[in-house]
């Protein structure tokens, strides 16, 4: 893997600081179908602007 893209770390770090509090505001921190669909829609992005491999995308769980 090139150092070009992020490591699952990062995105997550990312995700819970800049994503996750609007998800939560808007649907409750209980919605865990929200917080998952809202996760994939983020990788499924970070992969189409080449931000993390296709590999990467593939085969991060979601960790919620």
């Amino acid at each position: 893997m090139s150092n070009k893209y992020l490591t699952k770390k990062q995105a997550l770090e990312t995700f819970k600081a800049d994503i996750l509090p609007e998800v939560v505001a808007r649907y409750g921190k209980d919605d865990k179908p929200a917080i998952c669909e809202a996760w994939n829609d983020y990788t499924d992005m970070l992969c189409k602007e080449g931000q993390i491999s296709s590999k990467q995308y593939s085969n991060w769980g979601n960790p919620f």
